[in-house]
């Protein structure tokens, strides 16, 4: 795609990836704006979304964020501006070396 390729856009707070993504059409609206936990860490640590946002689940549990104007909260990491488009949650993970098993990285 010469001249036109994308540049992909990421926001990453903690153990939480958004990547721009095209939202599948069999997608199911879950939640519409006010708050919206995107991730839920050890603890009572949570990723919240607050401001004007939809939020889809995939058939395979894929969540996905339309977003208008919101914003990315959390007690840790502090708080994030999301730009507005549509994304796919990703959750990083780690490898354990000594255990030799991959696992969610928690924050």
């Amino acid at each position: 795609m010469k001249g036109t390729e994308m540049k992909a856009v990421k926001v990453q707070q903690g153990d939480l990836l958004l990547v721009a993504d095209k939202l599948p059409d069999a997608a199911k609206k879950i939640n519409t704006g006010a708050r919206f936990t995107a991730l839920r860490g050890e603890g009572v640590n949570t990723h919240d979304v607050v401001g004007a946002f939809s939020a889809y689940e995939d058939a395979d549990g894929t969540l996905f964020l339309v977003v208008e104007n919101a914003k990315l909260i959390h007690a840790e990491h502090g708080t994030e501006t999301l730009p507005s488009g549509t994304f796919r949650r990703v959750i990083e993970r780690e490898f354990d070396y000594e255990a030799m098993e991959g696992r969610k990285v928690e924050d």
